[in-house]
């Protein structure tokens, strides 16, 4: 059983994981509270930061109900706040709370990174730059040069969900400028 955190409006974490459900295993999935509020500025993600905050502790204990063996944070923007201390503190946390390990974004993108040899890369996010300062602290502190961040900056946490191909094309391409 895998236990996966999602926000409520997040239409596609639950999807993806379960075209990637390997035969017998279970999805326990839990959508907590995140209003889908407009986003215009830094302030309105902070505003959903609180809330996600606010809400992970009741995710995992219901979740907890599943006798999970696994958990994993359906949400990357969390994954990155405050850097590498605040990104680690959470894992600790979540896996405390949780009792089994816990899969995350950043520690899950670091990884890819390596295993291909990364050394310089460039961050394509959907967010605004307030989380796109503590991505860029997070793989900094781990030993990454950044040489371009490429914000999307979407209006909401469905329109992160719903970037089209041409849209992620030519950030894409902005990234290897």
């Amino acid at each position: 059983v895998i236990g996966i955190m999602t926000p409520g409006p997040n239409v596609n974490v639950e999807n993806e994981m379960m075209n990637m459900r390997p035969e017998g295993v279970i999805n326990a999935v839990d959508r907590y509270y995140v209003p889908n509020q407009k986003i215009d500025a830094n302030a309105d993600w902070e505003m959903i930061m609180k809330h996600v905050t606010a809400n992970l502790d009741a995710s995992v204990q219901r979740l907890n109900e599943t006798l999970m063996d696994h958990l994993i944070l359906g949400m990357s923007s969390q994954s990155y706040m405050g850097g590498e201390k605040g990104s680690f503190a959470l894992l600790e946390h979540l896996q405390r709370t949780s009792g089994v390990d816990v899969t995350m974004g950043a520690q899950s993108a670091e990884q890819a990174f390596k295993l291909c040899g990364a050394k310089r890369i460039a961050l394509l996010t959907p967010y605004y730059p307030v989380i796109e300062q503590n991505a860029h602290s997070y793989f900094t502190s781990r030993g990454f040069e950044i040489v371009h961040i490429e914000g999307l900056k979407c209006k909401s946490i469905i329109h992160v969900a719903s970037q089209g191909y041409d849209a992620l094309r030519d950030a894409t391409l902005r990234c290897a400028e």
